[in-house]
């Protein structure tokens, strides 16, 4: 999970800080330490050979600094150049996953305005289906869309045993498009039993292509990474430069030699791993994004939209638009305690002054799902029951 850092804390707090950093990576890999063991043993015969060194075995040992510097800035280019696509590629892959959620909040959100009450059933079972297709795509990513990960979706609530059995021969790779044309088609039956306007239909058919769009570019952004042999050639430039540096740096006479080559080495190794974590944000790693967090988040505002109550119904928006009180805009200096973190002062100014304050009955009740929400399905020892519940209400449509 991403972690939020305070930026103003300063050099050396930010620098001495351990946990959710790189180091613990840097610290199990093997290549670290057996570089700066090879530095170590250079070092320490240097120093106890350094007569022989700096005599005839001078030209056999002694590396050229012009050499090693080329060979240094070659490979801290192309190390950057990594570095550089692997971060666009983890902000790409950000903006796709918060825009399909987006998507689905703005899909909602017309199915609740327009299809309303008289067929909600049709309402919770598209908000359903949205929310199956992106955990069977987010499954997929990851090379686990299988039928046992299908039928543990099922046991959480989001596909009956008609609907497993039925996208059960579909291909794995087209479960995520079916499920969605399922919630295009339970649209148009809401629409039709809702006589809702004609136009609508085509609204919602968009949202869904939306979602499905960035469904489609998440998975492919996935599947197309740096090429490998960009990662193999970068793989051996390290291995070259952290030699050189750990021969060159080891027959250096100053003591603090092996304390330069260690922050290099460490610097070197720890840009490459953080690099390779940035490209797949969809695992376990420190950066990788609070999928967990977002489904859950997801889940609940999806069924708060769909099980929400107009206030005192939804013929009393007119009562409410006839006795709705006048507007007075206050200037910025008026509101300026909305920039402060204090919300206890008890003379802040009222933003919408009423003439006269009408009654305004309280919301109805919701049903909102669990925000436990683990999209790793294989961790089915975590599940508490079903994520999608079913309201109390009957709903018009089954």
């Amino acid at each position: 999970m991403v972690l939020q850092y305070n930026p103003d804390k300063g050099l050396f707090c930010t620098a001495l800080r351990v946990s959710h950093t790189v180091i613990g990576s840097v610290f199990t890999s093997i290549a670290f330490w057996l570089f700066l063991c090879v530095h170590l043993c250079v070092f320490s015969a240097a120093h106890w050979h350094r007569d022989a060194i700096d005599g005839e075995l001078a030209d056999f040992f002694v590396v050229d600094w012009d050499g090693v510097t080329i060979v240094s800035g070659m490979t801290t280019f192309v190390e950057v150049f990594y570095a550089q696509q692997s971060f666009a590629r983890y902000v790409r892959l950000y903006n796709k996953m918060k825009k399909m959620i987006r998507h689905v909040y703005e899909l909602v959100h017309y199915v609740r305005v327009f299809i309303g009450d008289r067929a909600r059933g049709y309402s919770r079972c598209c908000s359903r289906y949205v929310i199956a297709s992106i955990v069977l795509t987010l499954q997929d990513m990851k090379g686990q869309g299988s039928d046992a990960d299908l039928r543990k979706l099922g046991r959480l609530g989001f596909l009956s045993e008609m609907e497993m059995t039925s996208i059960q021969q579909i291909d794995v790779r087209n479960r995520s498009k079916v499920i969605l044309m399922w919630a295009s088609g339970m649209t148009r039956l809401g629409c039709q039993e809702a006589r809702a306007p004609n136009q609508i239909l085509r609204v919602f058919c968009d949202s869904i292509l939306k979602i499905q769009t960035e469904q489609r570019e998440i998975v492919e952004t996935i599947r197309l990474p740096v090429p490998f042999q960009y990662f193999h050639l970068l793989s051996v430039m390290i291995i070259m430069n952290l030699m050189l540096w750990a021969i060159t740096m080891g027959l250096v006479k100053s003591l603090l030699a092996p304390v330069i080559y260690f922050f290099s080495s460490f610097i070197f190794i720890g840009m490459m791993m953080l690099s390779s974590e940035l490209c797949d944000p969809f695992g376990t790693d420190e950066v990788d994004f609070p999928v967990d967090k977002w489904m859950s988040e997801c889940i609940d505002m999806v069924s708060h939209l769909v099980e929400c109550e107009w206030p005192g119904g939804e013929g009393m928006f007119d009562e409410i638009a006839k006795t709705e009180p006048s507007a007075e805009v206050y200037n910025w200096d008026e509101v300026s305690w909305l920039s402060v973190v204090d919300h206890t002062r008890q003379d802040r100014p009222t933003l919408w002054q009423p003439i006269d304050k009408p009654a305004c009955p309280n919301a109805g009740n919701y049903t909102p799902l669990s925000a436990s929400w683990d999209h790793d399905l294989s961790r089915e020892s975590e599940v508490r029951g079903p994520f999608w519940r079913s309201a109390d209400k009957s709903s018009e449509a089954t």
